[in-house]
């Protein structure tokens, strides 16, 4: 049995987390709308290789050769000193105000604390931005602006510089998923939302003046005339040569049950011409979570929908993976496999892809889950389920016959909120089992405490980005 202080520390985290909105869309019941894997974690701009993983962004190669660090060999052979690592931490605290603290460290590891912010914003905001370019972007939650900060030169505070208003493409909430903002060079940048992609400038801090359409991302709930379902983002879009895919699902939220709506999308992204394509399956639901392997994207449900089902089989079906084919643009209609018969019969869900390939997948415990619900009827949202420390992590490879093997790894949280950072570094915000939220690294052997990512902090810390 967990103690009250494990809960109440669980649900006061829980509680900041749901007021980061899923994807862009409007949700039915706002109390219940938390970023999980498909996260809160800004997603960088560094692209991802075919197996998920992330390209190193700590310099180009010249002639001479770069040090991933930043610092440039010369040709002549002299070593020139690497700026130190500088990162920005956003954490969101409720009490006594809603309060964003950005602190700036040039660790992951040991204590990251409110106390030491350089900024506070009062508001739950999204913090994005390229990694090791000095600036970072701030969206606030009711606002159609977002705001450009800058490292100061003495690499110990952040200057405001301009802001750039989205309202006139109905936008009214830049408070997202750090993935809804995707960096592709300094001048040109998307916003991803609800029916289309917007471009802008986060150098000149202006609009560019044209939209990609995907209105086949908007679906309408039967159930609520008038109404659509909410709009779920992967947390993790992959970059395949100059194509981008972002993974979509549909929900719906009353009263703090949810319901999956069992169908997935795959949005394609030809990021030279500023094109794309949607492709819907109607079998599937809340697929976001996806893994390449040649011609294959592999796309599971991630750990919401495991929740859902696990909780009320009416609401939503078996946690699923089917797979998209790059080359011909099709969904493999002869392909769908049920995750919970990989692990006998438990839930499974919300796959996360280490920067060197091998990837993982979450199996809920049910004798630790069921005790929990039995002292905690608050559990009962599949969210809150989804974010508790009751998932075992298990090493999963994709393809035709998927195999899955639980680890050693204790229990932790089902939410992957992944964040990309310089030199193939990959982290998330997890849970611990006592409710607190950690900083932890994503790596061959899973979600896990390293010498580079281990750190404590306050509150809702979501969002991580590499300034330098």
């Amino acid at each position: 049995m967990r103690g009250s202080l494990w809960f109440k520390r669980f649900v006061t985290c829980v509680a900041l987390l749901s007021l980061l909105q899923v994807g862009a869309g409007c949700s039915d019941d706002e109390d219940d709308d938390m970023g999980t894997t498909g996260t809160g974690g800004a997603e960088e701009t560094g692209g991802t290789e075919e197996t998920g993983g992330t390209e190193e962004t700590g310099g180009t190669e010249e002639t001479g050769g770069t040090e991933e660090t930043g610092g440039t060999e010369e040709t002549g052979g002299t070593d020139q000193p690497a700026d130190p690592a500088v990162y920005a931490a956003a954490t969101f605290l409720s009490a006594p105000m809603p309060t964003t603290f950005i602190t700036l460290s040039d660790s992951l590891t040991g204590e990251i604390s409110v106390d030491d912010a350089v900024l506070e914003i009062p508001a739950s905001t999204t913090v994005v931005g390229p990694v090791g370019t000095g600036s970072l972007y701030v969206g606030t939650a009711g606002s159609s602006f977002i705001t450009r900060y800058e490292l100061n030169e003495a690499g110990d505070g952040l200057e405001e510089k301009e802001s750039l208003d989205f309202s006139s493409y109905g936008v009214s909430n830049t408070r997202t998923y750090g993935s809804n903002w995707y960096f592709l060079d300094d001048h040109k940048a998307y916003l991803v939302t609800d029916g289309q992609i917007i471009l802008w400038d986060p150098t000149d801090m202006v609009l560019l003046g044209k939209t990609i359409d995907i209105p086949e991302i908007v679906r309408g709930n039967p159930d609520t005339p008038g109404q659509n379902y909410t709009n779920s983002f992967t947390a993790a879009p992959i970059m395949d040569g100059d194509t981008l895919y972002y993974f979509t699902g549909w929900d719906s939220r009353s009263a703090g049950v949810i319901t999956i709506e069992p169908a997935s999308t795959v949005v394609a992204i030809d990021t030279v011409n500023d094109t794309a394509e949607v492709f819907v399956d109607e079998r599937c639901g809340y697929a976001r979570d996806g893994y390449i392997d040649g011609d294959y994207i592999y796309i599971a449900s991630e750990a919401v929908a495991a929740g859902v089902n696990y909780l009320n089989a009416e609401n939503g079906g078996e946690p699923c993976m089917v797979r998209f084919n790059k080359a011909t643009g099709e969904y493999d209609d002869s392909y769908l496999i049920k995750l919970n018969e990989l692990a006998d019969g438990a839930p499974v869900g919300s796959m996360v892809v280490a920067p060197t390939g091998e990837s993982f997948i979450f199996v809920l415990d049910t004798e630790a889950a069921d005790a929990a619900l039995a002292d905690n009827p608050q559990l009962s949202n599949a969210r809150y389920l989804s974010v508790g420390s009751f998932w075992k992590t298990a090493e999963f490879v994709p393809g035709e016959t998927p195999t899955l093997e639980l680890t050693d790894n204790p229990l932790a949280s089902g939410a992957v909120l992944p964040i990309e950072l310089a030199d193939g570094l990959k982290m998330t915000a997890t849970f611990d089992t006592m409710g607190d939220m950690d900083l932890r690294e994503i790596t061959s052997e899973g979600v896990v405490p390293t010498d580079v990512v281990n750190a404590k902090v306050d509150g809702n810390t979501s969002f991580v980005v590499q300034l330098q």
